[in-house]
């Protein structure tokens, strides 16, 4: 994790979350003219309150990256939210560091657990942090 808190809109993206039992990508930030090498980067990952978010079940966020914006892969950065019981999820956000390794191109793949309720309606955002 990371302490670092400055973002740049620029290089920010928002979805909504997509159905249970499904998993997509989100947009992406092309890290070239950032002006910083990936591993001086952090990835700050935030998500809404999430009351609908059943007990037990998962939210996988995975950073993937490409060379060529057409292709992903993962970077085998990744953080996982679960349901908690009555509460759903509380509102958070996490800082991923990316690797040194990381390609040009940078999305996050959110899979949400067969079961995990109705999250449609809330959106998750992704920013580079300085």
């Amino acid at each position: 994790m990371s302490d670092r808190a400055i973002k740049d809109a620029r290089l920010t993206v928002s979805k909504v979350f997509p159905a249970a039992a499904a998993n997509d990508n989100t947009g992406t930030i092309d890290l070239v003219n950032t002006g910083y090498k990936p591993e001086g980067m952090a990835l700050n990952i935030a998500w809404p309150s999430l009351p609908n978010f059943v007990d037990g079940k998962t939210i996988i966020f995975d950073v993937m990256d490409s060379a060529d914006d057409s292709s992903y892969l993962s970077t085998g950065v990744t953080h996982t939210i679960t349901g908690i019981t009555g509460n759903g999820q509380a509102a958070g956000s996490v800082n991923l560091r990316l690797k040194p390794t990381t390609r040009r191109y940078i999305q996050v793949k959110r899979t949400v657990e067969s079961g995990g309720g109705t999250n449609t309606a809330s959106t998750n955002t992704c920013a580079l942090v300085f």
